[in-house]
């Protein structure tokens, strides 16, 4: 019930609204009885983040259970239209979880996270970026590697077995730049910073999907994919 309030506070007044305080007197309570069940502000926020974070991860995973297990490709690119209509759906939501400043990641760690893991997992898993990974920028080597390791457990978690050898530096950050284009391209859009461009900014969104399904079937030795190609090679 405390949660349930504070995310419809949420949503009607905005992040600002959620207070101990609040709450309290919208559950006719006083804010010290709260501390029985929240010791902080932050641990509500946390605990509203993971309940958000649950239904964005339903909604996602009603969607890549529509396509074959085979195409993780086409999984991929379904859970990414999700995340992008989702996100402004529930655009208070979005802010709270991913706009944020200073987060603590719960978006990424929670369910949502593991429904990541889990089409990240399939690309990895079948080959397909092994071909498509362009080498990494210099540099960037260290910080890669140990991500492969925090992949390497969100996988395990997920219940996506992927060969360790298959999550190379190169194909680790062609899936840190399909999630900074998508995440990117959605925030721009949710918090209307599109709107000097466009009033629809849907066909962008999908022609972003189209450089994104571009990148994951490329072969850089022969500098030939693209979409066409990855619909071609199904």
């Amino acid at each position: 019930m405390i949660r349930a309030r504070a995310r419809t506070l949420l949503v009607e007044q905005g992040a600002k609204a959620l207070t101990l305080r609040a709450i309290a007197a919208e559950l006719g309570l006083t804010a010290p009885a709260l501390y029985r069940y929240f010791p902080s502000r932050a641990a509500l926020v946390s605990a509203v983040c993971e309940d958000i974070c649950a239904d964005l991860a339903r909604d996602l995973r009603a969607l890549i259970d529509r396509v074959p297990p085979n195409d993780p490709q086409e999984r991929m690119l379904a859970a990414f239209r999700g995340f992008r209509t989702w996100a402004l759906r529930h655009r208070a939501e979005f802010t709270l979880v991913f706009g944020a400043p200073g987060g603590d990641g719960t978006g990424i760690r929670g369910q949502f996270g593991l429904v990541l893991m889990e089409v990240a997992g399939g690309m990895l898993a079948s080959g397909r970026l092994a071909a498509a990974s362009r080498a990494a920028p210099p540099g960037a080597g260290p910080m890669l590697e140990s991500f492969r390791e925090l992949l390497l457990s969100g996988f395990a978690e997920a219940g996506v077995p992927v060969e360790r050898h298959l999550i190379r530096p190169d194909a680790i950050y062609l899936l840190l730049r399909c999630w900074i284009l998508l995440y990117g391209t959605v925030a721009l859009e949710v918090f209307e910073k599109l709107a000097f461009l466009t009033a629809d900014p849907e066909p962008l969104f999908e022609a972003l999907l189209t450089e994104i399904a571009g990148m994951l079937a490329e072969d850089p030795a022969s500098g030939t994919g693209g979409a066409a190609d990855a619909r071609t090679d199904r």
